[in-house]
C-alpha cells in the first residue's frame, strides 16, 4: 500500500515538473531572434556573417589584396592581355580565374573513359545532389548582389572563354577575347561607399542560419502570412502561380519574378 502511494506520489510530481518545463520552454521567433540569451538579434536575418578565421582579403600591412588584373577598373572597355602562365608580380596573388582554372579541371582527354570514370562520385550521386545542396545553403545563408558590377576578369589564355585564336578546338561556345564575367558583390554591413572595393567587407545574411525552411515559409510573420500564403481563398496554403494548367511558385505581380522568401529571384 505504501509503495502504491509512493509511486503514484512519484507519478505526480514527474507530471507537475514535466508541465511546468513546457510551460517555462521558449522557441525562437519565426525571423530567428530569441535564440541566444546573450545576444538575442543572434541568428536574426540582416546580421553580418561571422568570420571563423581572420579575414584574408588584406595584407598584414592592412593594404588590399591585388591581382593584376585589380588596375583595370570596374568597368573595362576591351579584353585584358594578362595571361595565366605569366609571371605575377611580386606583392600581387594571381587571377581568380586562374586559380579556379585549376582546381575545378579534370586535366583529361574528352574519351579517356577509364580516367573519367574516376571522377564519379562512389556514393552513386548524380548532379541532383548540387541543386538540393544549393537548396540548403539557401536555407541557413543569402545574401543581395546589389553593388556595383565587380568583374571576374578572364585572361587571355582562358581555354574556354578565350580559346587561342589558331587552334583547330570549336567546342567552346563562347566568343573569342571576352574580357571578363559579370559579377556584383555581396552587400555589407560596412559599405560607406559601394563604389570602392572595400577589403574589409563583411556580407550580411538576409536569412535565419537555422535549417528551418525561411527560404519557403518566410523569415516574418509578415511574410507567412501576406507575402507567400493565400489567406483569402485557399486556407492559407502556400500561394502558387498557375502556367499552363501547372501549379509553379508564386510570382511578384510587379515584377513577373519567382518569389523565394524575402527575395524575388
Amino acid at each position: 500500500m505504501l509503495t502504491q502511494l509512493l509511486l503514484r506520489f512519484l507519478v505526480i510530481i514527474w507530471s507537475f515538473l514535466f508541465l511546468l518545463e513546457c510551460a517555462i520552454v521558449e522557441a525562437r521567433l519565426i525571423d530567428g531572434s530569441d535564440n541566444n540569451v546573450i545576444d538575442p538579434t543572434a541568428g536574426a536575418p540582416q546580421q553580418p556573417f561571422l568570420r571563423s578565421i581572420s579575414s584574408l582579403n588584406f595584407n598584414s600591412d592592412l593594404s588590399p589584396v591585388t591581382s593584376p588584373t585589380d588596375f583595370l577598373g570596374l568597368n573595362p572597355n576591351g579584353s585584358t592581355t594578362i595571361k595565366c602562365t605569366d609571371k605575377v608580380p611580386p606583392g600581387m596573388y594571381p587571377m581568380p580565374r586562374c586559380i579556379s582554372n585549376i582546381m575545378c579541371s579534370y586535366h583529361v582527354q574528352p574519351y579517356d573513359f577509364n580516367k573519367l570514370s574516376s571522377y564519379r562520385s562512389f556514393r552513386r550521386t548524380n548532379h541532383f545532389i548540387t541543386f538540393f545542396g544549393q537548396f540548403i545553403v539557401g536555407d541557413i545563408a543569402l545574401s543581395k548582389s546589389t553593388n556595383p558590377t565587380y568583374p571576374i576578369f578572364l585572361p587571355a589564355d582562358d581555354p574556354l572563354y578565350n580559346p587561342n585564336s589558331n587552334s583547330t578546338d570549336i567546342t567552346s561556345p563562347y566568343q573569342i577575347n571576352v574580357p571578363f564575367l559579370p559579377a556584383n558583390r555581396s552587400d555589407g554591413n560596412n559599405d560607406t561607399n559601394p563604389a570602392t572595393r572595400n577589403p574589409l567587407l563583411s556580407g550580411k545574411n538576409l536569412v535565419t542560419p537555422f535549417l528551418d525552411l525561411n527560404n519557403i515559409y518566410g523569415t516574418s510573420d509578415q511574410d507567412a502570412i501576406d507575402r507567400l500564403r493565400n489567406t483569402s481563398s485557399n486556407r492559407g496554403k502556400l500561394k502558387t502561380s498557375i502556367i499552363n494548367g501547372e501549379h509553379y511558385p508564386p510570382k511578384n505581380i510587379s515584377t513577373g519574378k519567382y518569389i523565394w522568401d524575402n527575395m524575388d529571384t
